[in-house]
């Protein structure tokens, strides 16, 4: 196996930050090359005698040498005119570099300026920790050599490059590096200069910030045949200096570097410029630049899908890409590549054919110089035709893009430094985690392989997913990789139907569920109700202007422009006509706004408008839906908005701005009061809850006809309560979540599902058992509206976006479809579902007859019992010995419900007990025994 590249320029690192994730490396650099050399000598620490190889030298290798001498001034013209030739072809022209503006010093002669030090002052053996300062002073070095000789304006340049004499510690080999004191290719970085110079180096009248340190190759068969004699194939350990210096000015321009930088560890493998795809087709062909690389440079734009789609991409096209949102900071990114250099045919393949035919495994350089049409001039291999033909396969590349990690490591170089979350991973299509992760197989995958790549017949990918074997490639939540969000959310997405590798690949993108938004960024999602009286629901909303629209979204119809901080609207029926009330709020000012829907026009129309000078701010809103008013409640303020008029109708002393109590109730005339801070939860029968809570939702989760409270916690707990207040199993859970807390049935199941955000932005799904089903990723991150209903679908609205679910059926009223219940604000519940009547030939549910906490930390125990018919209930408490504690009776229990009783266990030891649970009717009784736990 060839050597890999190691990452020896970590310590030489440019300091970029782009607040934007966009370089825009766009138009063409002048590059000022000076050539220069050392003191002669015979160090057995570093390669050649400090001087260029200015003569013709015959190799083992004959015509297929790399980078072959003399490196006089024509070959460095040449190299400049390999690396112009790689930039414009992987940047489809938008970059590279200005060949006749750009001058190799000096101008005359084969030699180089003379430094005053032997090669091996700039790297001594054993000051590693010296390596960045020596490298700075050999850049200045370089510059002073050469204004000594000849008087340079590099001012007139956008990059000063130095090649110097030798080669350079850029890569491993198969032994014991026998040259040591190379000195590694580097960037030199303003911090550099100011840190080991004071300041930007001056060069005449101009002053330099950065420069490229490189050496005059990478070829160390030029310089020491002697040590690859032995191997089997010593022409395979050649390398040109073509990658080298492209990852170099890389880095000069902002391509920020892929792999771990602390480490050396690779971050993408030979898949991109910035990491060891710089070293692909040994050096002559470096790859191009992954895919988010490009379009940060500005080179390209990626197809943007959010719809189910059958996609054709080309692997030879500009604009070839596919990008596929996750959520607001992560995405995929998808390229085809191909490594052949005719139809079917890699430089692998063909070496490969060749060795079944002959015994004999040719160097990769030979095929390449032998099979497909190469540039040479002065033994530099100017250009090739695919600079992909280094990659081990062809096929896809399904990159994972995290913007919150890119920007997070851009002014660092940390982009990939966490090696279980990099701002660009590769999905590896063999569903390991190979690349970075050193390997102690033979066969080393660390730095890519072909089973990385998705493509139709990856045997790979098949050993990891088994049930794919035979058949086309599916990346999706529930395969090896999968299509997971970081954090572990389902993405929704499925890529299927992967084709074979082609100039033209195949595949299908799929939202398990269909996923879109309103046409208009300006526009969003306020309600949904039949404004106009047709049978059909129609969308309202907000954003730059108020709007609605029937079925089809393309066509809204804005009517008001939206001008306020803050604002708030809720729906008032009139004599049967549609209207509502906007309320909006600058500063201390509140406008009050009354708009009809007009039949005739078949449009809203402002009837009045009204001001309010208020420090409160926008208080409670509450339609009374039969008597067409509208209360606006700010503290003790109340104020009465009719159809022709807004009145206080309660005003104390003084205004305060506090909490107001509000009520939601449901068909049953429970009434639910808490505050308008939520500290207190109670009911009209005088149960109350107390806690800090932040929104609260009604359903009947159990499909029993009560109706349960969903009751958000200050740290984004979800409780969920039967109508006496009593906690229901498997509640409270800790999901982070935010408002609003939405419910109702969307995935099929019939029973209703609880849906809230959570504050990484999460969709989060909740059975009625309180077990979360599924946490979807935001692909837009924004507020979560109501629940609605399109094309037939039940529908979750986002701000801006809409996700469709089950077909809709009737809901028999068990929906909390919005913050309050309706868009009328009226925060009521009416079921259609007949209550659950108790099982009169059972006294109590064993299997719902439990304690909790259960082992108790605290000072008590709830006994929590399901009673259906039972008349009495009778608990008795024992230690482990046997002897009885406690006696608790409950009369007249509440049947088909929940019953709890307390037991105060502050002054008793920590052990176990013993709870005989004993339900009586009449002369029937029946029994449980409860074992609990208490601990100090």
């Amino acid at each position: 196996m060839a050597p890999d590249l190691i990452r020896r320029w970590a310590y030489a690192l440019l300091i970029f930050i782009h607040a934007p994730l966009s370089a825009e490396v766009t138009g063409y650099l002048k590059i000022a090359a000076i050539r220069v050399e050392f003191l002669e000598d015979e160090s057995p620490g570093t390669t050649g005698n400090g001087l260029f190889l200015n003569f013709p030298l015959e190799t083992i290798c004959g015509n297929y040498t790399i980078d072959s001498p003399p490196h006089d001034i024509n070959y460095f013209e040449a190299q400049l005119k390999a690396l112009d030739n790689y930039y414009r072809q992987v940047s489809f022209g938008k970059f590279g570099i200005d060949l006749d503006q750009s001058t190799v010093f000096p101008v005359q002669g084969d030699a180089g300026y003379k430094l005053d030090h032997s090669m091996n002052f700039y790297h001594p053996l054993g000051q590693e920790d010296q390596v960045e300062r020596l490298s700075t002073e050999l850049f200045r070095d370089a510059v002073a050599a050469a204004l000594r000789q000849d008087s340079l304006n590099l001012g007139e340049y956008d990059l000063v490059i130095i090649f110097h004499a030798g080669v350079g510690q850029d890569f491993t080999v198969p032994f014991l590096d026998p040259t040591p004191e190379d000195i590694a290719s580097a960037f030199i970085d303003e911090n550099m200069l100011n840190k080991y110079l004071g300041g930007p180096l001056q060069a005449g009248s101009t002053r330099l910030k950065h420069g490229i340190i490189v050496p005059e190759s990478q070829n160390h068969l030029l310089y020491s045949e002697s040590v690859f004699s032995e191997l089997d194939s010593p022409c395979d350990f050649q390398y040109g200096l073509t990658g080298t210096l492209a990852l170099m000015v890389g880095f000069s321009v902002g391509l920020p570097p892929l792999w771990e930088t602390n480490t050396g560890q690779t971050g993408i493998g030979v898949f991109g410029l910035m990491d060891q795809g710089s070293n692909n087709g040994r050096g002559v062909v470096p790859a191009p630049p992954e895919a988010w690389t490009r379009i940060y440079a500005g080179w390209e734009q990626p197809l943007n899908i959010t719809a189910n789609s059958q996609i054709t991409l080309s692997a030879a096209e500009k604009n070839a890409l596919i990008k596929i949102p996750i959520n607001h900071n992560e995405y995929f990114l998808l390229e085809n590549r191909s490594n052949w250099y005719r139809s079917g045919v890699s430089i692998d393949s063909a070496r490969f054919s060749i060795w079944q035919e002959t015994g004999i495994y040719p160097p990769f350089i030979e095929v390449l110089m032998d099979s497909t049409q190469l540039d040479r001039d002065n033994g530099v291999i100017l250009a090739v035709k695919n600079y992909n033909l280094g990659l081990p396969a062809s096929g896809l590349l399904i990159w994972h893009i995290d913007e919150q990690k890119i920007r997070a490591g851009l002014g660092s170089y940390a982009v990939n430094s966490q090696r279980d979350h990099r701002g660009i991973d590769l999905e590896e299509a063999d569903g390991a985690q190979d690349i970075g992760n050193i390997s102690t197989l033979i066969f080393d995958p660390s730095s890519g392989y072909f089973g990385d790549m998705w493509f139709m017949g990856n045997r790979e990918y098949e050993r990891a997913n088994p049930g794919q074997s035979g058949k086309r490639p599916i990346f999706s939540t529930f395969t090896y990789p999968d299509t997971r969000a970081n954090n572990g959310a389902e993405s929704r997405i499925t890529i299927s139907n992967i084709s074979q590798p082609a100039l033209d690949m195949t595949f299908n993108v799929d939202f398990d569920l269909p996923f879109f938004g309103v046409p208009k960024k300006t526009l969003e999602f306020l309600m949904q109700w039949d404004l106009n009286g047709d049978g059909e629901l129609e969308f309202f909303g907000g954003g730059d202007s108020l709007w609605w629209s029937r079925l089809d979204l393309e066509k809204t119809e804005s009517f008001y422009a939206l001008n306020w901080e803050k604002y708030e609207v809720v729906l008032v029926q009139n004599d049967l006509e549609h209207s509502f009330v906007l309320i909006g709020r600058n500063q201390d000012q509140i406008d009050v706004l009354w708009f009809e829907f007009d039949l005739n026009q078949g449009n809203f129309k402002l009837k009045w408008t009204r001001s309010i000078s208020s420090p409160c701010g926008i208080g409670f809103i509450e339609a009374d839906y039969i008597r067409g008013v509208v209360k606006m409640t700010q503290g003790d303020i109340i104020y009465s908005i009719t159809e022709d008029s807004v009145n206080i109708i309660q005003l104390e002393a003084e205004e305060n701005c506090g909490p107001a109590e509000i009520e939601f109730s449901s068909i049953n005339n429970d009434t639910f009061i808490v505050t308008l801070g939520l500290e207190k939860i109670s009911t009209s029968s005088g149960n109350y809850y107390k806690g800090k809570f932040i929104d609260l939702g009604l359903i009947d989760l159990e499909l029993d006809g009560e109706v349960d409270i969903i009751a958000l916690g200050s740290s984004g707990q979800i409780f969920a309560f039967d109508r006496f207040l009593f906690l229901k199993t498997g509640y409270p859970i800790n999901l982070s979540a935010v408002p609003p807390v939405l419910a109702g049935d969307l995935l099929d199941d019939f029973h209703p599902e609880i849906i809230v955000k959570n504050q990484e932005g999460d969709i989060l799904i909740i059975n009625y058992k309180g077990q979360l089903l599924h946490r979807f990723s935001d692909k837009i991150l924004n507020k979560l509206e109501m629940l609605g209903i399109h094309n037939q679908k039940q529908a979750l609205l986002t701000k801006d976006h809409i996700t469709l679910f089950k077909d809709s059926e009737a809901d028999l009223g068990n929906f909390w479809r919005t913050k309050y219940g309706h868009p009328d604000h009226s925060r009521e519940i009416a079921l259609q579902i007949t209550p659950a009547n108790p099982d009169e030939t059972v006294l109590i549910n064993k299997d719902l007859t439990y304690a909790y906490p259960n082992p108790s930390y605290g000072s008590w125990v709830k006994l929590r019992i399901r009673v259906e018919s039972a008349r009495k209930i009778e608990v008795n408490i024992f230690d482990s010995a046997g002897f009885h504690l406690k006696s608790i009776e409950l009369h007249n229990p509440k049947s088909a419900s929940i019953n709890e009783l307390i037991w105060d266990v502050s002054d008793r030891q920590a052990g176990i007990y013993f709870a005989r649970v004993k339900a009586i009717k009449g002369k029937d009784v029946e029994e449980k025994i409860i074992r609990i736990g208490v601990l100090k």
